[in-house]
């Protein structure tokens, strides 16, 4: 695991699972994203928009591409205005379809202030970007919907709901991907979506991070700059602010040019669009419009001037969402608290050690020695798949003890007070 995934994890963790606890008891209140019978793209080219610096060359045509019939799919770093910024397709003269929003961090006055005719929320986005999109769908200003993630974590509930959990990758970018194939569109291809650069600006002057800026620090490290309004943001929203410094690698461009610095989470990325090229590509064609930034296997490359010429006269519907009755609501809080104080107790109570359901963790590297000083571990509540369970196995993948080779007596105890301090922070969240 690199220092930066491992990093986001640590980071991350804690709050998209609070988040998800209590995005989860107000789901009556949005549509959950997909209804299995609806296929509003079927036929469709989708353009999916990110923010990445070489929209500032072929963006122009995107109007065009609209206005021609073709839905445009965008995320919060290339919809949305925030603070002395009109934001990219604002500044083009387009209002996106669809905009998907996925940060844990809170998003409240780009929600507020986001042109579209639909906007789909990460179940883990954060509760402030919820309360917006919840109220401007109430007051019938957009479809406002959510959707469920492919995780572990969220397994029990996607079966108890019974709602379909998409693999949506690891970014709002890759969610929009998603999307567009589970509606049915035939054709989906990409712009601004870089992954890369090839010099120190890495994204769109008018996205909401335009400001920063990149200073290569040999061939394996960037500094970054000018970063206060994510700094700002970080900080409101009680998370931690990342290092300016962090490892890169290296990819290369789509017109094999060269190579271009991109971020490991960008690779990550990569590799998942790479992955549903290859797996529904006979439907689908799959196209990087992008004016630059690094290839994508499987994307074949296309001018957009040329793709926005072509045309669709069949006006586009909106995705139409599942509707969820008040009681679900209630009947999925008694579960929630329930299951908050199953694990609360479950970190306090001895197990078997030696029984079946320390199996799971033994193949990565985790021993059945009995800990030290009868100090309490419960193996079951490591390896548990719902909320409280994953965070606790994410927290302790982040600090290392799920690598290889066996743990020490301190780090079996260190173990412990992982799973005590996150059984009390979820038994306190639903108190």
């Amino acid at each position: 695991m690199t220092d930066d995934i491992s990093g986001f994890i640590r980071v991350k963790s804690k709050h998209v699972v609070a988040h998800a606890l209590l995005n989860l008891r107000r789901i009556d209140r949005l549509p959950y994203a997909i209804d299995h019978t609806d296929k509003p793209y079927a036929g469709r080219t989708v353009y999916v928009v990110g923010a990445g610096p070489s929209i500032a060359i072929n963006g122009e045509h995107l109007k065009t591409a609209q206005d021609n019939g073709a839905a445009v799919f965008a995320v919060n770093a290339s919809a949305c205005p925030t603070k002395g910024k009109q934001g990219i397709l604002p500044s083009l003269g387009v209002v996106p379809d669809v905009v998907f929003m996925r940060e844990s961090l809170d998003l409240s006055d780009q929600a507020e202030g986001v042109a579209a005719e639909c906007v789909v929320l990460d179940v883990s986005a954060h509760p402030s970007t919820w309360s917006v999109i919840q109220r401007r769908h109430e007051a019938g200003e957009l479809q406002g919907m959510w959707t469920l993630p492919l995780y572990p974590r969220h397994q029990r509930y996607g079966r108890r709901l019974s709602v379909r959990m998409l693999g949506c990758g690891s970014s709002a970018l890759t969610m929009a991907v998603s999307h567009a194939i589970q509606w049915g569109a035939s054709r989906i291809a990409l712009v601004g979506v870089d992954l890369a650069f090839a010099n120190d600006m890495p994204y769109h002057p008018e996205a909401p991070r335009g400001d920063e800026r990149a200073e290569a620090l040999g061939e394996d490290a960037v500094r970054f700059s000018q970063r206060d309004q994510d700094k700002e943001r970080c900080e409101r929203s009680g998370q931690a602010v990342g290092p300016d410094e962090i490892r890169v690698t290296h990819t290369i461009a789509k017109d094999f040019s060269g190579r271009l610095t991109t971020l490991h989470t960008w690779e990550n990325q990569r590799l998942w669009l790479c992955t549903q090229a290859k797996r529904h590509g006979r439907r689908i064609d799959f196209i990087n419009a992008s004016a630059g930034g690094g290839g994508i296997l499987g994307w074949r490359n296309a001018e957009l001037r040329e793709l926005a010429e072509d045309t669709c006269a069949e006006p586009i519907a909106l995705p139409r969402g599942h509707e969820f009755h008040p009681s679900i609501r209630e009947q999925l809080e008694a579960e929630l608290r329930k299951e908050a104080g199953l694990y609360h107790s479950l970190a306090r109570n001895q197990c078997d050690v030696g029984g079946p359901s320390i199996k799971g963790l033994s193949l990565m590297g985790v021993d059945r020695t009995p800990p030290p000083d009868n100090t309490v571990v419960d193996w079951r509540f490591l390896e548990g798949t719902l909320l409280v369970g994953a965070l606790a196995t994410a927290d302790l993948q982040a600090e290392g003890y799920l690598d290889e080779g066996h743990p020490t007596p301190e780090e079996i105890a260190d173990m412990y007070a992982v799973q005590m301090r996150v059984a009390e922070e979820a038994g306190e969240l639903l108190t």
